[in-house]
């Protein structure tokens, strides 16, 4: 009811679409690089008045601006988040987006492909930035070669890792840490445990590189002397080394 009136008042409902964003912004006008001068930027000023819109320029907010306004800044901008490159020693093309942002977490799991190309989560699944199928048979040798190191591996980070795997996407890092395709993120996880979500823990996966001068090493060691103590060390070692390589927390 109207107060003081008596009469009913009609509730309007506001539905916003996004279509209502939608305008054309030709490219020619989408700023590549920040002006010498940063006041000189263009300014759009909108009468709410009687809707005109004006172009100033920045160095002219001054006249716009009383005594007792509120001045809000927008301090999102511009990052070099995408990469082009190609893994060492290989030529094939590799596009990078580096998502630094815990929201781009749910952003990816929503958008899982833009312009027919999908993404793929460096962190996540069986990675292969190596795409010569001439490595098949130098991949199986490694599998055999190294499956008795492997296997102990798995034993003796049991409690850490679910699976030890050799990597085809590391080319100087001797190990990382890496999750299922469904696996949960440690940024997500983080992030609902922050608000108060009980979640079970989550193991993930260790992967070697067979290449790396440590792991070979390591391998060679477990060949001659067998699971010493000393060698459960330096698995341990290995895997802090990965944990901490992206961002983790090493158990007390």
């Amino acid at each position: 009811m109207d107060a003081g009136q008596g009469r009913p008042v009609r509730a309007h409902a506001f539905v916003m679409k996004k279509s209502d964003f939608y305008f054309d912004l030709p490219e020619r006008l989408i700023a590549q690089h920040p002006l010498e001068q940063r006041d000189a930027s263009r300014l759009m000023v909108l009468d709410r008045k009687d809707g005109s819109v004006a172009h100033r320029h920045f160095h002219d907010m001054i006249e716009y601006v009383k005594p007792g306004d509120c001045v809000v800044f927008n301090n999102s901008r511009v990052i070099p988040a995408r990469l082009m490159g190609h893994a060492v020693g290989h030529v094939t093309p590799i596009e990078v987006l580096l998502l630094t942002d815990p929201v781009d977490e749910m952003w990816v799991e929503s958008v899982p492909e833009f312009d027919g190309t999908r993404f793929q989560s460096i962190s996540k699944g069986e990675v292969d930035l190596d795409d010569d199928s001439d490595d098949d048979g130098e991949r199986e040798q490694q599998r055999q070669t190294f499956a008795d190191l492997l296997s102990w591996l798995g034993e003796a980070l049991s409690d850490e890792v679910k699976e030890v795997r050799l990597s085809h996407r590391l080319s100087t890092s001797p190990a990382c840490i890496v999750g299922d395709d469904n696996d949960m993120s440690p940024t997500l996880e983080k992030m609902y445990r922050a608000m108060g979500q009980q979640l079970p823990p989550v193991k993930r996966i260790l992967e070697i590189n067979p290449g790396h001068p440590l792991v070979e090493g390591l391998r060679k060691s477990y060949a001659e002397h067998g699971a010493r103590e000393d060698l459960a060390e330096t698995a341990q070692l290995l895997h802090g080394m990965a944990l901490l390589a992206e961002g983790g927390e090493l158990r007390e």
